[in-house]
């Protein structure tokens, strides 16, 4: 698994295990062997000081943060 494939991965696993996180469109759920596609990951969650809401992550992954005006 090559880095920027890794840090996606990881940074969807982290989403995952947050309980203050809503995931709402998980397509991961069995990654390929081989090559460096990952399958769209929407999710949301209320702004925080996480690592997955601050880092740039390249992979298919969106964060919805609701905000106010």
């Amino acid at each position: 698994m090559k880095f920027s494939r890794q840090a996606a991965f990881i940074a969807i696993m982290d989403v995952k295990d947050d309980r203050s996180c809503k995931i709402v469109l998980d397509l991961n759920e069995e990654l390929p062997e081989k090559g460096y596609f990952l399958r769209p990951f929407v999710y949301e969650c209320e702004w925080s000081d996480k690592p997955f809401l601050k880092q740039e992550v390249f992979g298919p992954h969106v964060a919805i943060v609701p905000f106010d005006d």
